[in-house]
């Protein structure tokens, strides 16, 4: 995974109150740990401006964490949102928390549903599907009688 360096994560928290800087640093440390070949950057995309987001390939927006005004940080989750399976499986402990399909926001790193968010975290794999394309199975050689 290429990871934003601390200095980065540092100037990203700059604003955050110390719980919002304790829910970025746990569920990025959920993501960077559970989840292979994302790329880790602060959006400047219109749409999810300052937001940290995770990008699989052909730059796939995986996961998004953003900082609110309300002190309180939002948490997009592609693979959830995608998923009947995990919304089956994680939708209980996602529910107090849910503002959107895909989209959490936390105010108490306390009540993090870390179980829950790992599982998704470890969909990852399946959510970005194959990475490399399939490659054509060579040609059969002919043999001539």
């Amino acid at each position: 995974m290429a990871r934003l360096s601390t200095v980065e994560i540092d100037i990203f928290l700059t604003s955050a109150s110390p719980d919002q800087r304790d829910i970025v640093r746990t569920l990025r440390e959920i993501i960077t740990r559970r989840a292979d070949g994302l790329t880790e950057r602060v959006s400047r995309d219109k749409a999810l401006t300052g937001y940290l987001v995770y990008e699989g390939p052909g730059d796939q927006m995986v996961f998004a964490i953003g900082l609110t005004g309300g002190r309180t940080v939002t948490l997009h989750l592609g693979p959830y949102d995608g998923s009947r399976q995990l919304q089956d499986q994680c939708g209980a402990a996602f529910g107090p928390f849910q503002v959107g399909k895909g989209t959490l926001r936390f105010g108490d790193p306390a009540e993090l549903p870390v179980a829950a968010i790992s599982a998704v975290v470890d969909a990852t794999a399946g959510y970005l599907g194959p990475s490399v394309p399939a490659q054509k199975a060579p040609a059969k050689k002919r043999r001539w009688r």
